[in-house]
């Protein structure tokens, strides 16, 4: 239990800024009556923002449903939405905790990975909902982009470079004993 207590709190701060955020966007009246495309307040869009990777998953998800010809409602998208809300940050958590104590690289190249891949899934995110003018989630969007791809790249780099070093210092080595 100790070494969830980031990953846990992390993740009940966040679904209740989430449900927080959620719930004022019903309070938001639209400054025109619409039937189409329905009214987001921005609160809405700003937590869509802090939760960009769950915004970029849950879309293409709930596309590959609607695909098939499976629709949801709101309440299912929401419980959805939290869920992952409370997902995404308990992995975060439990990567902060991971870099807090040593870590073993066994899983880090597989983790850089995946991590790069959702940056850049997310910059392609960013590009979409920028030509549809949503500024709010094309900021959070690119924030997580940059900082995925910076973060686990330079660690990726910096492995990758630590093993090539490693591997020429045992074959400089062999080759000194012979």
């Amino acid at each position: 239990m100790k070494r969830t207590r980031i990953a846990l709190l992390l993740s009940g701060v966040q679904v209740v800024v989430a449900v927080v955020l959620l719930m004022a966007e019903r309070r938001q009246v639209p400054r025109v009556q619409q039937d189409f495309p329905p009214f987001v307040g921005s609160t809405a869009k700003i937590g869509w923002a802090i939760n960009a990777p769950v915004m970029f998953l849950e879309g293409g998800i709930l596309a590959s449903f609607h695909k098939v010809g499976v629709e949801f409602g709101s309440r299912i998208w929401n419980l959805s939405y939290i869920a992952g809300v409370a997902f995404l940050w308990f992995l975060v958590g439990l990567e902060i905790e991971s870099r807090i104590r040593k870590r073993s690289t066994r899983w880090r190249i597989l983790v850089d990975c995946l991590a790069i891949s959702l940056g850049v899934g997310l910059s392609f995110l960013a590009l979409a909902v920028w030509r549809q003018a949503e500024t709010i989630l094309t900021t959070g969007s690119a924030i997580w982009a940059l900082a995925l791809i910076a973060i686990y790249g330079l660690e990726l780099a910096r492995m990758m470079n630590s093993r090539r070093t490693r591997n020429l210092g045992q074959t400089g080595s062999v080759a000194e004993s012979k």
